[in-house]
């Protein structure tokens, strides 16, 4: 094997796809330049690297990034991106190579700093660990971890098991409002007026804006009807949504990309029904995880208590990203 790396621009863009797409890969959906594309020219400068077989033209491993400064960074434009490779296929030996060729590659093109965020484990039908303990060992540093709830799916087949997976207190709001009987789950379209009520609560409770517009998320759900689905907690008298989740599915996870509560309702619990439901359908469609998304912020410096508590009380435990830094070359004194 021969190896190269070229630019990405410079390669097929449905076959970069099909390969980050490939189920044998640690590639996701939102790795793809089909999702990345979304974003406006000029947002990013663009730096994403194919490493590929010069004998064979086999991609061996792609990574999105993009240039800052004099670092290259894991594609901001994605949750975590890192290196994507046949991590079915691939030895510590093979992931070794690659990384040493595109440490040196990026040498020459005179960047001073590589910066990935490395795909959690949960995201690999097989643990590869070995990826994360040959970057400890070679120079990387961790620069910061966001730390995010997730529920093991293969031990919840039937709702006695989900419900007895609960911390106490949730398990009683849950039976109540499944008792009750008042809301009923449905796939449903995103209206502009959810993301507006999505919006005006992130930004009082969090003072933040969810990460994308309306506009972009109805392109993304356009462009990926497989990926990306909404459900909604209605109240079945009147229609009236109580609570809903945007969904993204992964090869091996189920997670909640957004969810929102309507607090009117607050107190008949139809964010829990809707999150019950949505682990239900997370097992009958074989994904082994649900994930809630991170409970910590600005990569770990602060953990969100409240945030860790609620979606901890739904039993599971929790994955780490890590950002994970390296100098590639020495500053000059020239």
């Amino acid at each position: 094997m021969r190896l190269e790396i070229a630019d990405l621009k410079t390669f097929d863009v449905d076959r970069v796809d099909c390969f980050i797409l490939d189920k044998k890969t640690n590639g996701e959906f939102i790795n793809t330049i089909k999702y990345l594309s979304y974003h406006p020219n000029g947002k990013f400068i663009d730096r994403s690297i194919v490493v590929y077989d010069g004998d064979s033209n086999d991609i061996r491993a792609v990574m999105p990034c993009v240039e800052t400064g004099d670092r290259i960074v894991s594609h901001p434009g994605t949750t975590f991106a890192g290196i994507i490779v046949d991590y079915r296929n691939c030895s510590l030996f093979d992931f070794a190579e690659y990384l040493e060729a595109i440490e040196g590659y990026l040498k020459e093109k005179g960047y001073r700093f590589l910066e990935l965020r490395v795909t959690p484990n949960v995201f690999f039908r097989s643990p590869r660990e070995d990826f994360l303990f040959y970057f400890l060992k070679n120079g990387y540093t961790i620069a910061g971890i966001n730390s995010s709830n997730v529920i093991p799916l293969i031990p919840l087949k039937d709702e006695a098991k989900r419900l007895l997976n609960y911390k106490s207190k949730r398990r009683n709001h849950i039976k109540k409002s499944l008792k009750e009987g008042r809301f009923q789950l449905v796939r449903s379209e995103l209206q502009a007026k959810d993301w507006e009520h999505l919006t005006s609560n992130l930004k009082e409770k969090y003072g933040v804006n969810p990460t994308h517009s309306c506009d972009e998320m109805l392109n993304l759900m356009r462009l990926f009807p497989e990926n990306i689905e909404m459900y909604k907690a209605i109240e079945k008298d009147t229609g009236v949504c109580g609570a809903f989740s945007v969904v993204y599915k992964f090869k091996n996870v189920y997670h909640t990309q957004y969810l929102d509560l309507s607090y009117d309702y607050a107190s008949q619990y139809p964010h829990l029904f809707l999150i019950h439901n949505l682990i239900a359908i997370a097992y009958e469609q074989n994904f082994d995880y649900l994930s809630f998304g991170s409970f910590t912020e600005n990569w770990g410096r602060f953990v969100n208590r409240g945030l860790y508590n609620y979606k901890n009380e739904f039993g599971g435990g929790a994955v780490n990203l890590y950002k994970l830094v390296k100098p590639i070359k020495e500053e000059s004194n020239e």
